[in-house]
């Protein structure tokens, strides 16, 4: 999200916030009195924050969409059969979204996976405006955007085919495509600590310890309490052998060049994938670890990561959270999941 959208949204919450502390209930208390608190007048305003909070988080998509799946339909107008078709977007199509979405939802399979999402307004690359069901789309930020077009904004239908401005980075310690297997960054297997700390300076890299499924182990950590920050463990002692890096923070920019990142949703997993994904109940030693990439484009690097995914609880999903626990195998298209709030809340990599 832009500076200029966060002040907005800051400001439209304090104002709301403002509303709900200082109104006057009928009684004549006020709304930060203990007792006679009218829930109703209570529950509008929250309800208010939430809606703003979801224009908001519309407004910070990024304005480039990327189909991932062949000949998707593009129509005059959203909806079903009826609507006329103007044409079709080929898998790895780059083009404009024009910030206007449904409020009703349709439900499409592709490739296996279920989606239950509005359509969306967009400019082809011909000129011509129209309608995307959201399930054949992913969001392109600015890195990934950069990554899959070269650098230059331009448009291409292999998104494999040009990776020059983000692995040609002038700056190692800019550079955040991680390549399992290979890379995370400038960072390889056998870079040690002490590169690290030439890297990224040495008042960006400390020592600490990261939780894992069955124990604790000392790492070192890179730009510690950034939205960027690493976790490293080392085969050895002498933090010379690199045995995984981790990426916890959701709001850092490193990816892959598929779009697989940290706080992607369960949603958006399954489309950078291109088919369904299962993994672990939560809340027990491989919580919400996914199990199985079911053929998808991630399946070939299994070996050289895995992620970590993590639902977000409320009151209206707590009862339904239940049935997600433990050591049992779930998947995306499992009936009711797309209210848990399902993210990617951790990426390990290897790096041989």
């Amino acid at each position: 999200m832009s500076l200029i959208k966060k002040y907005i949204y800051l400001s439209l919450t304090t104002a709301l916030l403002a509303v709900l502390w200082s109104c006057q209930l009928p009684d004549g208390k006020t709304i930060n009195g203990v007792e006679d608190i009218d829930e109703d007048l209570v529950s509008d305003i929250i309800g208010g924050l939430q809606e703003a909070s979801i224009e908001f988080q519309e407004l910070a998509k990024p304005n480039r969409v990327q189909a991932w799946v062949d000949q998707l339909v593009v129509k005059a107008q959203p909806g079903g059969q009826d609507m006329p078709q103007i044409g079709t977007l080929k898998e790895g199509e780059i083009v404009e979204y024009l910030y206007q979405r449904t409020l009703r939802k349709s439900e499409y399979t592709l490739r296996g996976q279920r989606y239950y999402e509005p359509w969306i307004l967009i400019r082809m690359n011909d000129g011509q405006m129209g309608w995307v069901h959201e399930g054949g789309i992913k969001y392109l930020g600015t890195d990934l955007t950069n990554l899959l077009t070269g650098g230059g904004g331009g448009t291409t239908t292999n998104p494999n085919a040009r990776t020059r401005s983000v692995t040609s980075v002038a700056n190692p310690s800019q550079d955040r495509l991680v390549i399992p297997g290979q890379r995370v960054g400038p960072i390889t297997v056998n870079t040690t600590e002490e590169q690290i700390m030439g890297i990224y300076g040495p008042a960006n890299v400390s020592r600490g310890v990261i939780g894992l499924p069955d124990q604790t182990e000392t790492c070192t950590i890179v730009m510690n309490g950034t939205p960027d920050e690493l976790r490293i463990t080392w085969k050895d002692e002498t933090f010379t052998k690199i045995k995984a890096v981790y990426i916890t923070r959701p709001e850092g920019r490193w990816f892959t060049k598929q779009g697989l990142s940290v706080g992607l949703s369960l949603v958006d997993l399954t489309k950078v994938n291109k088919a369904p994904v299962s993994f672990y109940g939560f809340n027990w030693t491989y919580s919400g670890t996914v199990s199985s990439w079911r053929q998808g484009i991630l399946a070939p690097m299994d070996k050289y990561f895995y992620v970590v995914l993590s639902p977000i609880e409320t009151r209206a999903n707590r009862q339904l959270l239940q049935n997600y626990q433990g050591n049992q195998v779930f998947t995306s298209n499992d009936q009711g999941i797309d209210v848990l709030g399902i993210h990617v809340s951790r990426v390990a990599v290897y790096l041989d």
